[in-house]
């Protein structure tokens, strides 16, 4: 078990592939974009939830936030 655990994450730990991602610039621009996809993605889940949130009564809406961000 163990065996297999390493040899998954053995790769992460490599650091001359850390040098080599971070000196790429293919492998920045990935990052960027996923950065810019989870921006987009996190301001719709932002748009959606207050969509089903502003119909609640105001002492509602607080609660209904938290559980929203919680979940």
């Amino acid at each position: 078990m163990w065996d297999d655990i390493l040899s998954t994450y053995a790769s992460m730990l490599d650091w001359h592939m850390w040098a080599d991602v971070l000196t790429s610039s293919e492998a920045w621009g990935l990052i960027l974009s996923l950065a810019v996809l989870e921006c987009i993605l996190s301001a719709d889940n932002a748009l959606v939830l207050s969509a089903f949130v502003k119909p609640l009564p105001k002492h509602q809406q607080k609660k209904a936030l938290v559980y929203g961000l919680l979940s």
